[in-house]
C-alpha cells in the first residue's frame, strides 16, 4: 500500500484493517528538504513472511494551498504534534491533527520533466523551471491527441488500431476512439 486515508483511518468509512494499528503502530516518516518534513504514517510487521513496512498517511487538501493541484496531501505534522502522533491510544486530538491540513503553509513551483523519470537524482530535479506556459497550451494538448487516434498499441502479440475499435457492448456497429492519455 502506498499511503492510507485519512476516512480510512477515522469516520464512518474506517477499514478494519487499521483497526489494531492506529492504536499502536502510528510512526514518522522523514522527508528530507527545507526544512524537513514529519510526515504521519502507521505501519506493521508479517512475521511469518518476515516483511516490515510503513504508509503514509494522507488526508483531504481541501482548504490548503495545495487543493489546485491535488485533492490529497500527506499529513505533515508541526514540531508540536510528534508527540500527539506518537502517543499511545486514538483520541480527537489525532483525528483533529489527521484533518486540520488547511493551516500547514507549503510552497511549490514547477520543476523540469526529468523529475517523473525512474532513476534520475540530482539537485536539478527540485530547481524551479521558469519558463512561461503559452496561453493556447492545454488547447493545443487535446488537439493533439484528437489528431493522434489511431496509434497503435501492442496488447500481448496482437497490435490494436485504436481508431478502428468497435463498441461490443452496443448492439449497433458504430465505431468508437479510445482516449489513452498517461
Amino acid at each position: 500500500m502506498i499511503n492510507v486515508r485519512s476516512d480510512s483511518l477515522i469516520g464512518p468509512y474506517a477499514k478494519t484493517m487499521y483497526k489494531n494499528i492506529k492504536y499502536t503502530n502510528r510512526g514518522i516518516a522523514i522527508a528530507q528538504g527545507d526544512p524537513v518534513f514529519f510526515f504521519a504514517a502507521i505501519y506493521d510487521s508479517n512475521k511469518n513472511l518476515g516483511v516490515d513496512s510503513y504508509t503514509i498517511v494522507t488526508t483531504s487538501s481541501k482548504g490548503s494551498q495545495m487543493e489546485k493541484l491535488h485533492d490529497r496531501i500527506p499529513v505533515i505534522l508541526q514540531q508540536d504534534e510528534i508527540d500527539v502522533w506518537l502517543g499511545k491510544g486514538w483520541n480527537s486530538e489525532i483525528e483533529n491533527i489527521i484533518e486540520d491540513r488547511s493551516r500547514i503553509d507549503l510552497q511549490y513551483h514547477k520543476v523540469a520533466p526529468l523529475v517523473n523519470k525512474v532513476g534520475t537524482d540530482g539537485p536539478e530535479l527540485i530547481q524551479e523551471v521558469k519558463e512561461k506556459i503559452p496561453s493556447d497550451f492545454f488547447k493545443r494538448k487535446a488537439k493533439e491527441r484528437k489528431d493522434d487516434s489511431s496509434k497503435k498499441i501492442k496488447k500481448d502479440t496482437e497490435v490494436i488500431n485504436l481508431a478502428e475499435c468497435t463498441d461490443l457492448t452496443n448492439d449497433e456497429d458504430k465505431e468508437e476512439v479510445i482516449d489513452l492519455t498517461i
